[in-house]
């Protein structure tokens, strides 16, 4: 399946754990927005058209995801996270939130949002994604 994790730069190290748990379950990473970080460059337009490809980049991996993950682990302020959340949840894709620091934002709640796990470590070893009748789905692992 074809997942976009969702987090905050700052917290890349949580996003690329679970990006890489997906990996190895068989499941595709649309876009790793965690490999670079476009607000260090100094240079004003060079920064203006990297941010530009990086907008760019972010919304064609939710575009091409069949669900969203989000980490919403610590207490950051999620700016970009919460937009492409959104993104996720306007396309129509499922999404899985992991952590409760989202909780305050209206779509946590929205029936797209498929579960939310308290940690990390409840969702690598709580859950299996797989798609049936054309639906994203969770196996429970308690359910098997």
């Amino acid at each position: 399946m074809r997942v976009y994790v969702f987090g905050k730069f700052q917290d890349k190290r949580r996003v690329r754990e679970v990006q890489a748990k997906l990996i190895e379950a068989g499941h595709t990473i649309t876009h790793d927005w965690t490999t670079h970080n476009s607000s260090l460059l100094r240079n004003p337009e060079k920064r203006r058209i990297s941010l530009t490809q990086d907008a760019i980049n972010d919304t064609e991996g939710v575009r091409r995801a069949d669900i969203g993950v989000g980490v919403f682990i610590a207490p950051l302020p999620y700016e970009g996270p919460h937009s492409e959340f959104g993104m996720a949840i306007i396309s129509g894709k499922p999404v899985i939130l992991v952590g409760h620091a989202a909780d305050k934002n209206v779509f946590s709640h929205h029936p797209l949002v498929l579960v939310t796990y308290d940690t990390i470590g409840d969702f690598l070893k709580n859950q299996k994604l797989f798609r049936y009748a054309g639906k994203v789905r969770i196996k429970e692992a308690h359910d098997v």
